[in-house]
């Protein structure tokens, strides 16, 4: 790997996804006006028409599917708690779900790479996530902070260590550039 790659991707590439991904969190997680959707479709463009990868945008799709329903299944349990209320989650969370699978197979493809490595990652940043959007107003926790943490902490190792097995088991990683 040169020391223009990070992760298999360029630097740039790597810097433009992490920091657009960041910018797109911080909009519809502490905004959450509609006008911020536009916004994540637009990034959601921008994504597949510079950095497009084969058949990434199934994966993305299949990615935010999963967060959709992990996320709409804790709703329906009263772990989050919306306001306004919505009848699964809000359309800023399932447009999060869809820019963040745009991250897997860029900035986050040196995790990706690595179950033990992706675990860990999702053991701890995605909790940390969900309490800044808690913090910023963006969700309730109806069975308590740390419980409602500590049951992220463990979803979230799932998921990202499932991802990690799904993608290296197609080759999803090697296959895009």
């Amino acid at each position: 790997m040169s020391s223009n790659q990070l992760g298999g991707i360029s630097r740039t590439k790597f810097l433009v996804n992490a920091l657009g991904f960041n910018v797109i969190w911080a909009l519809l997680v502490i905004i959450r006006d509609p006008w911020t959707h536009g916004v994540a479709l637009l990034f959601l463009a921008l994504h597949f028409l510079f950095m497009p990868q084969a058949d990434e945008a199934r994966r993305v799709t299949i990615v935010m599917i999963i967060g959709t329903l992990v996320d709409g299944t804790l709703t329906h349990q009263g772990w989050f708690i919306f306001t306004p209320e919505v009848p699964w989650i809000p359309a800023w969370l399932i447009l999060l779900w869809a820019c963040f699978g745009c991250t897997l197979e860029h900035s986050l493809r040196w995790a990706m790479k690595q179950t033990p490595v992706a675990m860990l990652l999702g053991a701890i940043a995605g909790p940390l996530s969900y309490f800044a959007g808690y913090r910023f107003g963006a969700v309730e926790f109806g069975h308590g902070l740390w419980l409602t943490l500590g049951l992220l902490s463990v979803i979230w190792a799932l998921l990202l260590g499932g991802l990690s097995r799904l993608y290296a088991h197609f080759g999803w990683l090697e296959a895009s550039r």
